[in-house]
């Protein structure tokens, strides 16, 4: 599967290799991009921004291949003026569409917190909600959106308000017959404009679009798409056997690298490397069937949930839940003067079932090493205190 994600959890990765994090958003910020490592083929990054910007993410990505990812693990999106123009504007376009549903009732509720930006500088505080609190004439728009081209990928979120009227309007329209809102609410606008533009080149780039958390915080997308869906493929038997909680407050995965870092952001990634290698096979047989689910194909969905069912028995077999198949199962032995002379049974579905599981247990390998982990622990938040403790800035 291909992943586009953000430069801010590219970010945050740095920041927690360098022992500078921010907080707990960088950490978790770590522990997705660990975890998209281990599920996703390609990550793709977006390269439309300033040169600081560029320069941040290219240290950071010089580091983890010199932890062990491999260079095609990611791929960079070149995006020129004109594709960005072209991109601002149709997320405008369908951002107007869905305006009003976007929007709830009673914001309040939704934002108890001010989102956690890891960089200011993608929102300037008040800047986007003192634009759109009054009418401007055109020609301002006009000046507006010129100065928000030169500002790159910075000034996507103004550069699509004025350069677009039809999202102008609506939003202004919207902003009226609401009788305004916060600057909270703003800022909750502007980041689900932003998760539009990344969706629209995620789609052109035939991949999906996983959100840094900050910005996956409020829309509780905290979970990459595959891991998601392999999360629920245990049994609720199988559950109840292991003595495991029905939910977890963290993805297994991500309680597997807490509790192997040892409190190390480096070990980490190197753990999600090892997991990486033996996910392959993994990945590989979910790689058509995922970019179907990208393409919309009708029957995509039915067959992403048969497999799901299958890497769901054949990880009950792999645990030992249930018996697995054996080859001696499919034999037949009768002594004759003392010799067995073997035959294959009657039973030709036993040796079917045999050796069906021989070729395909490598598919869950790598969940059967993360499954343990489900098992309930009294100390995974003092691990993960842990990992933040020595993670965390000083400063």
């Amino acid at each position: 599967m291909r992943i586009l994600i953000d430069n801010t959890g590219v970010h945050s990765v740095g920041r927690c290799l360098e022992k500078t994090a921010k907080g707990e958003v960088d950490v978790l910020g770590s522990l997705q991009f660990a975890k998209q490592l281990i599920f996703c083929d390609t990550l793709l990054i977006g390269s439309y921004e300033h040169g600081e910007v560029t320069e941040r993410t290219n240290r950071v990505f010089d580091v983890l291949l010199s932890i062990g990812i491999e260079h095609n693990t990611i791929e960079r999106v070149n995006i020129t003026e004109q594709d960005w123009v072209l991109g601002c504007l149709k997320t405008a376009s369908d951002f107007a569409e869905d305006i009003e549903s976007l929007l709830p009732t009673d914001a309040g509720d939704l934002l108890a917190t001010a989102p956690d930006f890891a960089d200011k500088s993608v929102i300037p505080d008040g800047h986007i909600h003192e634009l759109i609190s009054h009418d401007r004439s055109d020609s301002e728009l006009s000046e507006r959106s010129s100065r928000a081209l030169k500002q790159r990928a910075s000034g996507m979120v103004e550069y699509c308000l004025t350069a677009s009227p039809v999202l102008w309007n609506a939003i202004r329209k919207t902003y009226k017959d609401r009788g305004g809102w916060s600057a909270k609410v703003t800022a909750y606008l502007a980041v689900l404009l932003r998760i539009y533009h990344n969706v629209f080149y995620a789609k052109h780039h035939k991949s999906f679009y996983a959100p840094a958390v900050a910005r996956a915080k409020l829309l509780r997308q905290t979970e990459t798409v595959v891991e998601k869906l392999l999360s629920n493929i245990i049994s609720e038997e199988a559950r109840k056997k292991l003595d495991l909680i029905a939910q977890l407050k963290m993805p297994f995965t991500g309680g597997h690298l807490i509790r192997n870092s040892k409190g190390d952001p480096r070990a980490v990634l190197t753990d999600a490397c090892r997991l990486r290698e033996k996910a392959k096979p993994l990945r590989k047989t979910l790689k058509h069937t995922v970019q179907q689910l990208i393409d919309g194909g009708d029957r995509a969905t039915v067959i992403f949930s048969n497999q799901m069912q299958e890497l769901s028995n054949l990880l009950n077999k792999e645990l030992g839940l249930v018996k697995k198949p054996r080859f001696w199962d499919a034999l037949e032995i009768n002594f004759v003067l003392g010799i067995p002379p073997v035959r294959i049974s009657g039973s030709v579905k036993k040796l079917t079932e045999w050796v069906s599981y021989r070729r395909k247990r490598r598919l869950v390998a790598v969940l059967t090493d993360l499954s343990p982990n489900l098992i309930i622990s009294s100390n995974l938040n003092d691990d993960f205190s842990s990992l933040v403790k020595k993670t965390v800035s000083r400063q």
